[in-house]
C-alpha cells in the first residue's frame, strides 16, 4: 500500500515525469531483461526518436547507455571492437570483468 501511494504521488508531480530518459534492467533466474526507449533529447526538445539506448558489446554482452548519446555509441563501439579482437585471437566468448577492465581504461585515462 505505501509503494502504490509513493508511486501515484511520484507520477502525478509534474517536475518527476520530465526528469531524464533512463534504461531499465529486471534479473530473472536465467538472464537479464534490458529495456529503454528511443529519443534523445536536448533540454525540452526530442532531437531523435530513434536513437539506440541499447548497445551491442559481445554475443554475451549488451549495454544500456544514459547521458550524451555520440559518447555512448564511441564508447560502446570501441569496446565491442576490442572484445571482438580478444574473441577472434583466443576463440572464446570474453568475460564480463574484461569489459569492465577495458572500460575503466578508457574512461579513467
Amino acid at each position: 500500500m505505501r509503494m502504490e501511494l509513493s508511486l501515484k504521488a511520484f507520477l502525478t508531480n509534474k517536475n518527476n515525469l520530465s526528469v531524464a530518459n533512463v534504461p531499465v534492467h529486471v534479473f530473472l533466474q536465467d538472464g537479464v531483461v534490458l529495456g529503454a526507449d528511443t529519443r534523445a533529447t536536448s533540454g525540452e526538445v526530442v532531437a531523435d526518436k530513434m536513437c539506440a539506448k541499447i548497445h551491442y558489446i559481445a554475443p554475451n554482452m549488451y549495454c544500456c547507455g544514459a547521458g550524451t548519446a555520440a559518447d555512448t555509441e564511441k564508447t560502446t563501439d570501441l569496446l565491442s571492437s576490442n572484445l571482438t579482437i580478444f574473441s577472434l585471437n583466443s576463440g572464446r566468448n570474453p568475460r564480463v570483468v574484461m569489459a569492465v577492465n577495458i572500460l575503466q581504461d578508457m574512461l579513467y585515462r
